[in-house]
């Protein structure tokens, strides 16, 4: 099934610690986070609603050998360790051949995770269960990476025809 185009955007607030901020997230000014880390960032989220099981969609997002399938610019992922969550690192190699390392920034099993991949934030993973067969997906990528909500709209496309077609297998 084709998504028709969604031009809807939503911003959010996402609030960055570095190093020279305080335990409340105060630190920089405007000026330095320019040229350092930036404190205070928006990501702009795309989102869709998939009739399957919000645990069976869950299950692709966060399961790095799926990534290929339903990431249009992932060629391979290799997870250290056993299990994502907060922490975890691997690699992700690009359909470019790159390899870059990535770290889980969020982990929410079942919910939500995010990523810094080759040291930089990307993109944040959403699962919000509608019903026991439905559930809303989304990404959310920093709003200087506005341009790859078109690769989401395609990750979006893949990931509801796998888990359309993995409900059918069941």
């Amino acid at each position: 099934m084709d998504l028709p185009y969604d031009p809807r955007v939503e911003a959010q607030g996402d609030h960055v610690m570095n190093s020279g901020d305080d335990e409340h997230g105060h630190g920089r000014n405007p000026v330095e986070s320019l040229l350092g880390t930036v404190i205070q960032m928006k990501r702009l989220w795309v989102r869709h609603e998939i009739e399957a099981p919000p645990a069976t969609v869950w299950g692709l997002l966060s399961d790095p050998e799926s990534w290929p399938s339903w990431g249009p610019t992932v060629r391979s992922a290799e997870l250290r360790g056993d299990s994502l969550r907060s922490g975890a690192t691997g690699t992700v190699t690009t359909v470019l051949g790159f390899g870059l390392p990535f770290v889980i920034t969020e982990f929410d099993d079942g919910a939500r995770w995010a990523w810094r991949v080759g040291g930089v934030a990307a993109t944040d993973h959403t699962v919000d269960p509608l019903d026991e067969d439905r559930c809303r997906v989304g990404f959310g990528v920093p709003w200087l990476a506005a341009p790859y909500l078109a690769v989401c709209r395609v990750a979006l496309r893949r990931l509801e025809s796998m888990a359309t077609c993995a409900r059918g297998d069941e």
